[in-house]
This record gives structure tokens, C-alpha cells and sequence, in this order.
């Protein structure tokens, strides 16, 4: 299969649709920067967002909700960032998203996210498998700028999903350097 898929994106909306719109995809072998290919940059970005997510699962204080945030941060990347990604590979981002919902303390964003992956992986799906059925096909929301505007909006839910994780680590860290000093403060005044 390696082989088979060179292309950057196969009907996707994520990372690699945002410079070709509704236009043919290049093959993931080409220069993108610094004389990297895009194969190696997606790769990289992967790489990246999957040391985040695992630190991030190490220091977010509640584990079920550390193991749930992990596996949403790294199947939303798997889906965003590579090449050779096709539309049904964001499946597993969507059911994470809704279990990392049910155990979150703050709904509000949980809800936000949902809505906007539900929504654009519906939206992903019926544009591409209506492409096959001109009757129900929808020519006028098939544009360059509906396509890039569905990948940014994707990007945009891993963009805070990734940030929802690094606040709770911040806020876990401050709370547990708070309770040391509250902690220590007491034994202190003992000793004097």
C-alpha cells in the first residue's frame, strides 16, 4: 500500500489540502521545506504532535481523562498532518472526541470540538462519496474555499484539543506547587 498511495492527500481535508484546494494532489515526494519532502515534513509534525500528547498524558492529573486526551491528540494528528491520508481515517478522532466529552469537567469546549468534527467529517464524507452520485452532488459547496475552510476548521480542533491538554498540565502543576506551599508554610511556622 505504501507504494500505491503517493500522493499527498487522498480526499482528506486536513494539512495537505489547505495549497491545492479541489485540485490534483502532488506526490507526497516533492520539496515543501527547507528541501524536505512532504512525506518527511508530515512525518515530522507527527512525530511532534505525538511527543505533546504523551507528555501531555504523563502530567494531566485525572488518568482516565490523560489516556482518553492522548488518544484524541493522536488520532486527530494521524488524520491532519501525514500524507497519504484518506477521509475515513478521521473515524477514531470523532469516538475519542466523544469519550473525552463524557469524563471532561469543562463540557463547554468538549461540546465546541464535536460539533466542529462532527460537522466537518460529515461534511468531508458526503462531498467526496456524493462526487460518485451526480444527483445528490452539491457542484456549489464542492469549492477550493469550502475545502480549505473544512481542513482549517479540522486543524483548528487539534489546535485546541493540544491546548486544552497543556493547560490542564499547567494548571496540574500550579495546583500541586500551590498545595507544597500551603503544605509547607504550616510545618515551618512549627519549627520557629
Amino acid at each position: 500500500a505504501a507504494e500505491r498511495y503517493q500522493l499527498t492527500t487522498y480526499n482528506a481535508y486536513n494539512l495537505w489540502i489547505l495549497p491545492i484546494g479541489r485540485g490534483e494532489p502532488p506526490r507526497d515526494s516533492i520539496a515543501v521545506l527547507l528541501g524536505f519532502s512532504a512525506a518527511q515534513v508530515g512525518l515530522a509534525l507527527l512525530l511532534l504532535a505525538h511527543a505533546l500528547a504523551l507528555v501531555g498524558a504523563a502530567f494531566l492529573p485525572r488518568p482516565e481523562l490523560a489516556l482518553l486526551w492522548a488518544a484524541l491528540a493522536t488520532t486527530l494528528a494521524i488524520f491532519l498532518l501525514p500524507t497519504r491520508v484518506h477521509e475515513r481515517y478521521l473515524f477514531p478522532a470523532l469516538v475519542f472526541m466523544v469519550l473525552v466529552w463524557g469524563v471532561a469537567a469543562n463540557r463547554r469546549w468538549g461540546s465546541i470540538g464535536l460539533v466542529c468534527l462532527s460537522a466537518t467529517m460529515f461534511a468531508n464524507l458526503y462531498l467526496v462519496f456524493a462526487f460518485w452520485k451526480p444527483s445528490i452532488y452539491p457542484e456549489a459547496l464542492h469549492t477550493s474555499a469550502m475545502v480549505r475552510a473544512i481542513a482549517l476548521v479540522n486543524l483548528a480542533v487539534l489546535a485546541l484539543v493540544m491546548l486544552t491538554g497543556l493547560v490542564g498540565v499547567i494548571g496540574a502543576r500550579m495546583e500541586a506547587r500551590q498545595g507544597q506551599r500551603m503544605g509547607a508554610a504550616p510545618l515551618a511556622r512549627r519549627a520557629s
